[in-house]
């Protein structure tokens, strides 16, 4: 199969997973565990920046159509790709990883977990950010960036061990 049709399949999978699980489970109200982050973490390697934006858009967008919120996950999906590179390379220590393969912790170790730190802080205050639209509540920004990170960060590397524990 080729390599496009298993990241459309990855990407219906975890879709379908953010819509019809993780949106309805909100826990002491304001933390959000989402999924959906896994997909930008996991594209290879060497996917052009392009096409990191596209598929951040694209899977932003359609998030945003089953939850009723126009817009604000695509903007901070398609920031967390456009940083991406950024943080991989703070993540690794190299500028650009000469193989095809995903970001694993089993190749990347304590890396993985930086990168994963990184994108859902970035993904989080966005989102938190462009919900509350100049309402000025800081506190409850930050404080939902906080905790829905750690549910977020928790459930991604549960999802990373599990989907490595699968492969080998």
């Amino acid at each position: 199969m080729s390599s496009f049709v298993i990241t459309v399949f990855r990407f219906i999978i975890i879709v379908v997973i953010q819509v019809l699980l993780l949106n309805n489970l909100y826990l002491w109200q304001s933390i959000n565990p989402l999924l959906y982050l896994f997909f930008i973490i996991k594209l290879p390697y060497q996917t052009p920046r392009w096409a990191l934006l596209l598929w951040g858009f694209a899977l932003g967008l359609t998030i945003d159509l089953f939850c009723g919120t126009p817009g604000m996950n695509a903007a901070a999906t398609v920031l967390a790709s456009f940083a991406r590179p950024l943080f991989l390379q703070m993540a690794t220590g190299r500028r650009d990883p000469d193989n095809t393969s995903s970001p694993s912790i089993r190749e990347m170790g304590s890396g993985w977990f930086i990168l994963v730190v990184m994108i859902t802080l970035v993904h989080h205050l966005t989102l938190f950010l462009l919900e509350d639209f100049g309402n000025g509540q800081w506190g409850i920004i930050f404080l939902r960036t906080l905790t829905s990170g750690i549910a977020t960060v928790a459930l991604l590397t549960l999802t990373e061990y599990l989907v490595a524990r699968v492969k080998s």
